[in-house]
């Protein structure tokens, strides 16, 4: 289970460190492995999880480590869970079950406009929503999007912009 926290000035995780760590205990209880994955100082937003969690998943940081190395990791996850704009992209491409947080009506735009139009069955939901859905439900709703659009994007792309024909990608 692949988690993403923005970290900026915008967001305030003060009221979502509670709902993450309900998050994260239902995850690990079911079986997946917790992973964070960091674009640059996103891994300073852990600190708002309780300590008790906070040293207990691995931090991929594509900066630290690479792109290839963090992108292999990243592919392991059958689901996530992400308020950056580029985790809610590499998470579809991948085809990773994401749901996609909004914090703002900019990000709603930014990444709900985008996904839409790469992946037509999403989750993108605003931090509100979030707060107030059962951990469950969250999974449940998961299960309804479709996460294998790489090929539908290709295509969509390719007849956008005249790119050359789809080949399966090694």
């Amino acid at each position: 289970f692949a988690i993403n926290l923005k970290y900026d000035d915008v967001h305030d995780y003060t009221a979502m460190g509670n709902k993450m760590a309900e998050i994260i205990t239902y995850v690990k209880s079911k079986g997946f492995d917790v992973a964070f994955f960091s674009f640059g100082a996103d891994h300073k937003a852990i600190k708002h999880l309780p300590a008790s969690l906070q040293n207990s998943f691995p931090v991929y940081n594509p900066y630290e480590m690479g792109m290839l190395p963090f992108l292999k990791e990243l592919a392991k996850a059958r689901y996530g869970l992400g308020f950056a704009y580029h985790f809610a992209i590499l998470g579809t491409m991948l085809n990773i079950k994401t749901a996609n947080i909004y914090y703002d009506d900019y990000y709603k735009q930014k990444t709900g406009g985008v996904i839409q139009q790469i992946c037509e069955k999403h989750l993108t939901i605003s931090y509100k929503t979030l707060l107030e859905m059962p951990v469950e439900n969250l999974f449940d709703t998961l299960d309804t999007t479709d996460a294998n659009q790489l090929p539908a994007m290709v295509t969509r792309l390719s007849e956008t912009y005249q790119w050359p024909e789809y080949r399966d990608w090694e």
